[in-house]
């Protein structure tokens, strides 16, 4: 006779959970090994346009597994506290994108970095809504009717990203959001 027979159906179900707790190393590889290979493809499509812009995707690539790993290394509650404020400095870059940035066919979206290149708030706000959200949300800030106090900060920068114009940008920071609340347990009404 099966050891399940005798349990109830939630906690049978509750194996089949995507969300549950796991062994977290084996997760982040998993993850790791998914971004390389998505990665590798990426740079693999990029090469059709030239040599020299593969190149400069790889380095890049490099650069982010580089910050992925020193931010995989920050303990959680820095995170949490520097949630608020890293979305309030993406909002900050949005704003001065806005006011000086070059145009640039017709939108201002890209700071100028001097020996860098340029640089796109709008990636930065994509990072920091997910973590704002995520850190006020594991708060349950949206179960105890704070949608406002969630809502206005992300909607700001939304609304910074849509001026530049960039509605793909806006578009999917609300759907992401909306998602991160109705995952979380936020009511729809």
């Amino acid at each position: 006779m099966s050891t399940n027979a005798g349990r109830p159906l939630r906690l049978r179900l509750s194996a089949l959970d995507p969300f549950r707790p796991r062994n977290p190393a084996s997760d982040a590889f998993a993850l790791l090994a998914c971004a390389l290979i998505l990665t590798g493809f990426g740079l693999v499509c990029v090469y059709s346009f030239g040599q020299d812009r593969v190149l400069r995707q790889a380095l890049w690539a490099i650069v982010a597994v580089a910050a992925c790993l020193v931010a995989s290394r920050v303990p959680a509650d820095r995170l949490r506290q520097a949630a608020p404020w890293l979305l309030a400095f993406t909002g900050a870059l949005l704003l001065a994108a806005l006011l000086f940035a070059p145009q640039i066919k017709g939108t201002r979206r890209w700071l100028v970095i001097a020996g860098v290149g340029q640089f796109q708030p709008s990636e930065l706000a994509k990072v920091a809504t997910v973590l704002f959200l995520a850190t006020r949300l594991s708060a349950g800030d949206a179960l105890r009717g704070g949608l406002w106090r969630l809502g206005w900060p992300v909607a700001v920068v939304a609304i910074l990203v849509l001026a530049a114009p960039d509605l793909g940008t806006t578009i999917f920071l609300f759907a992401v959001a909306f998602a991160m609340l109705i995952i979380a347990g936020a009511r729809l009404g």
